[in-house]
């Protein structure tokens, strides 16, 4: 009996994890003075600062400008929460991502990638 909890043991501690999402964006908070400065007509949501070449949102569409206000439905209103929400699905899943741009909402799909290796 003990042997076999080992052996569990030893097999429960070998499975990974699954790998967290990644889309390969810079953001940060959609403060007043960003809507304001850039006269955006949202109050809530992720400034996109930045989009990483050939990453999962350059393939889906986004660019840096857009505020993303939802993923699959659910509202992200701080860079934290998009953060948290895009670590829990996996590479890809396809998702619908709602943003704003040029004054409208529109919705994109991207497949979520899994984070580059970092080079040794």
């Amino acid at each position: 009996m003990r042997r076999l909890f080992v052996l569990f043991l030893i097999g429960w501690l070998a499975v990974e994890a699954p790998p967290a999402g990644w889309l390969g964006l810079t953001v940060q908070e959609l403060t007043p003075q960003i809507a304001m400065r850039l006269g955006l007509r949202v109050r809530e949501g992720v400034f996109v600062a930045a989009v990483q070449s050939g990453s999962p949102a350059d393939r889906g569409g986004i660019r840096a400008g857009d505020v993303l206000l939802s993923l699959d439905g659910k509202k992200i209103a701080t860079p934290e929460a998009l953060r948290q929400e895009v670590s829990k699905i996996s590479p890809g899943t396809s998702i619908a991502v709602t943003l704003y741009r040029d004054q409208r909402e529109r919705t994109v799909q991207i497949s979520v990638g899994a984070p580059p290796r970092e080079a040794v």
